[in-house]
């Protein structure tokens, strides 16, 4: 008999004892348990002529130490620097147009480009840039003048949302747009023959 809003569990303390002896088991005899419990499946249903899916050991599903994957050092990681410009008060159409003129360019072209462009967004593309190359210098030790901008895409960001005034009372309604830019810059190694980035022996 057991207390209304009770459980019987709490009258069982055999189970509970039970239930601490299992908790405490060594990872390793369970695993060393698992063939044993395949080879009894396998020969109870030997005279049936059926199979049994039985989980195979831990060990099986190792993966050898001399496989052929591929394995990314940090030497390979630290070769690209990224910058982020969050939060620029312009449309990501407007934004795209610039981040589209300076992809595949060296930094120092793109920098250029956005110093003599006469939109005005591309002073912010310009930052930016600045940044991504400050980064690739002081943060992962990367040559600033092997730089090229890997990949430049622009997200979308805040569209707030104001009022509008028209004549005689009324209003509209009219949205502050707002995008993000990142900026990815890898390093070029230089090849045979090459003086700077992008120039040869063989140029005029």
């Amino acid at each position: 008999h057991t207390a209304e809003g009770c459980s019987p569990l709490h009258h069982e303390p055999a189970m509970w004892k039970s239930i601490a002896r299992l908790s405490v088991v060594p990872r390793g005899t369970i695993a060393a348990a698992r063939p044993s419990v395949r080879a009894l499946a396998s020969s109870s249903t030997q005279g049936q002529g059926g199979a049994v899916d039985v989980k195979a050991p831990r060990e099986l599903y190792t993966v050898p130490e001399d496989t052929d994957a591929p394995v990314h050092t940090a030497e390979e990681t630290a070769a690209v620097a990224k910058a982020v410009g969050r939060n620029i008060k312009t449309s990501p159409q407007k934004l795209n147009l610039v981040a589209q003129m300076v992809r595949g360019l060296s930094v120092e072209e793109a920098i250029a480009q956005c110093t003599l462009s006469r939109k005005k967004v591309a002073k912010h593309v310009e930052n930016v840039l600045k940044a991504v190359r400050a980064n690739a210098a002081n943060n992962h030790g990367l040559n600033a003048d092997r730089l090229i901008v890997k990949e430049a895409f622009v997200g979308k960001g805040q569209f707030l949302k104001r009022l509008k005034y028209h004549a005689k009372g009324r209003h509209g309604s009219m949205t502050r747009p707002s995008a993000h830019l990142t900026v990815i810059a890898e390093e070029v190694p230089m090849e045979e023959g090459e003086k700077r980035l992008g120039s040869t022996d063989g140029g005029g």
